[in-house]
């Protein structure tokens, strides 16, 4: 299951809460909207978005891209 790892304070810059489902933005060649991400609060994580291997192969989503949490 795809899903953002952020802290508390992430959470709350960018107006999500613990387990809500979102949609991400990612642009560049194969721009594509990922949809159902899970949203996983916790003051242990780093931000980062976790995808499966295929999806980020064939998004061309790479460690340290850029991405836009979309309503």
């Amino acid at each position: 299951c795809r899903h953002i790892h952020m802290t508390p304070a992430d959470a709350e810059q960018f107006s999500v809460k613990d387990k809500e489902m979102v949609k991400v933005r990612c642009g560049g060649e194969r721009g594509l909207i990922f949809d159902q991400v899970l949203i996983r609060v916790n003051n242990a994580y780093a931000l980062e978005m976790h995808v499966d291997t295929d999806e980020s192969n064939a998004s061309m989503v790479k460690n340290g891209d850029m991405l836009e949490i979309v309503r």
